[in-house]
Parts: C-alpha cells; structure tokens; sequence
C-alpha cells in the first residue's frame, strides 16, 4: 500500500515578477505529458472564481499539453467529493507519469485555505 505524499505548500510570492507569455510558452513547453486541469467552480459567492477562470485558459492557450476542465462545485458534488474538493476555486492538476514501462496518475488539488489564519493569500495543494 502506497503512502500519502505530503501536502505541498505553496506560498504567495508577490515579489515575483509576473512572467510574459513568451517566458511562460517556453517553460510550458518542456511538459513531458498531457496535464488536465479540473476547475471547480461556483456562479454565485464566488468573487474570484471568474478571475481563476480567466488565468486558467490564458495558461491553456499557452500550452497544447494543457486542458481545462471546468465543473460545478455545486452542482457536480460527486465529483468534486472524488477529488476531495469542498470550496472554490479548486484546481486538481491531473498528469500521467510514465515509469518504466507502466503509466500510472498523478493530481494534485489546490483549494482555498485550510490553515487557522484563512488568509485570502494562501493556497495549499493536497495531495488526493
């Protein structure tokens, strides 16, 4: 039996200067397979869902090897449960990782903070 990866913290980096498209093609260009993007959302209460939305097909124009998929939270429960999504925006990063000569799935969720300080800021991806 497989052991659960460690959550991965993602800081905010606002000191970061925001990369061009160009310098985003060509990292993205070196994605050594598929990677799908399931997006969850939500219509109402959902002030940045709109704006992730936004972001997430600019990055998937930038890309051949990215796709997005988008679902609602609300209305698609099962699923998002399946992901162990329960807020939005949430964003499961689905790849293929090849070993060897088996393929086996690799994702990834990020979602709204789950941390005591509920920070508007922080992110966290939960390995599902």
């Amino acid at each position: 039996m497989s052991q659960a990866a460690k959550p991965v913290i993602i800081p905010p980096c606002p000191s970061s200067p925001r990369p061009t498209p160009a310098a985003l093609r060509e990292m993205l260009a070196d994605l050594p397979t598929p990677v799908r993007l399931v997006f969850f959302t939500q219509t109402l209460s959902c002030e940045t869902c709109e704006p992730t939305k936004q972001i997430l097909g600019e990055l998937a124009e930038l890309s051949g090897q990215i796709t997005v998929e988008e679902h609602n939270l609300l209305l698609e429960k099962e699923l998002a449960e399946g992901y162990g999504v329960d807020r939005v925006p949430s964003i499961a990063v689905v790849a293929r990782r090849t070993t060897g000569s088996a393929s086996s799935g690799s994702r990834r969720v990020m979602n709204s903070c789950r941390c005591s300080t509920r920070s508007k800021s922080c992110r966290r991806a939960i390995p599902v």
